[in-house]
């Protein structure tokens, strides 16, 4: 299945922070199309699919990324139906007005988030951007229905059209981190059958926006001996700095931190270079913001690689990244990995 398919297929799909059966499901799904010997859903719902070298296993690689996706949740319902709700992960309240969710209740209904048109907007305020806490979900309801299909504590995503601008640039919510789980997908393919002596473990892990414990828990369960782990990084636009950011379409984002292992940083750029691909260096004095960071922790450590896939609008309903990078990430995950398979036959032990 080609990338943009694969995108366009995780997408359609919902999954905010703590709610991600429905990614999930459809992430095993695709996992055992690629290939997979064993899928399996760990305790906090982190999709764990295993591909079994085959000679001996003399390491066990791990690739993950998270399936989760940044949204809202129902607080209260009011008197005249509206719902008040509060963000799951890191939202700018500036994006909210006039967006478009849809509200996971009992029965899922769509909803608008309330903004008043400039014409009765007093000049004073005008200019002010609107606290979380002022705004609400109208969702064409009484208290009645709201309250018959509604419930606090639903989750709400957003609910903005997908589809492909012009060249291979891609828009649609939820892109961090369905990029990454992407370029996994494409990577199983691209090894299914192919490893001698490294078991492949793709982790698709949850709750990534607010806490990285699907990561830590299924990195455990893993026994992982290294990790590659593939997230999303900040591509530029007319308004950023140039400091901060980096070139869609300009190749993979390959992570320089104290928290990685510099070993792993040194040879994917190697290796990238071997393959005439375009590549970026990002480099984080402290932690990456990844999943990267609890990987390297958990359990006796885990040591981590971190590659990361350019995009635009971080965190909002109209995410745009890359199909190119994309499949440029894959391809070089798993061409690493190949490399540390033959390195374990070479050395006959991890």
């Amino acid at each position: 299945m080609k990338t943009d398919e694969i995108l366009k297929k995780l997408c359609r799909a919902n999954g905010i922070s703590g709610f991600e059966e429905e990614i999930a499901s459809l992430s095993g799904e695709l996992l055992k199309e690629a290939g997979a010997d064993r899928v399996y859903t760990d305790a906090l719902g982190s999709v764990h699919a295993v591909f079994e070298p085959s000679g001996e296993t003399l390491r066990t690689v791990l690739l993950d990324a998270h399936m989760d996706e940044v949204g809202l949740m129902v607080s209260d319902i009011c008197e005249n139906g509206m719902l008040k709700f509060v963000n799951v992960g890191g939202i700018d309240p500036r994006i909210l007005p006039a967006m478009r969710v849809k509200v996971h209740g009992r029965r899922e209904c769509f909803g608008v988030i309330t903004n008043l048109p400039p014409h009765i907007t007093s000049s004073s305020d005008y200019t002010k951007a609107i606290p979380m806490d002022e705004m609400f979900i109208d969702a064409g309801l009484s208290y009645e229905e709201a309250s018959e299909n509604i419930a606090v504590g639903d989750a709400v995503s957003f609910f903005t059209p997908a589809g492909e601008l012009l060249g291979d640039r891609y828009l649609s919510k939820a892109l961090d981190d369905r990029a990454g789980l992407a370029a996994l997908i494409y990577a199983a393919g691209e090894l299914k059958g192919k490893l001698l002596n490294t078991r492949l473990h793709l982790l698709c892990s949850t709750q990534e926006e607010f806490s990285l414990s699907g990561a830590a828990a299924g990195a455990f369960e893993s026994g992982a001996d290294m990790c590659i782990c593939v997230d999303v990084g900040h591509a530029s636009t007319p308004d950023s700095k140039s400091d901060d950011t980096f070139e869609l379409s300009g190749g993979p984002m390959i992570g320089a931190a104290p928290s990685l292992k510099k070993q792993y940083t040194r040879e994917l750029c190697e290796l990238a270079k071997s393959l005439d691909m375009e590549y970026q260096t990002e480099v984080m004095g402290g932690s990456s913001g990844t999943n990267a960071w609890s990987i390297a922790i958990s359990g006796r450590g885990i040591p981590c690689a971190l590659i990361s896939i350019p995009l635009r609008y971080m965190h909002t309903g109209a995410e745009v990244v890359s199909v190119s990078d994309i499949t440029a990430v894959g391809r070089l995950a798993a061409e690493y990995v190949k490399l540390k398979d033959k390195e374990a036959g070479d050395n006959g032990a991890h």
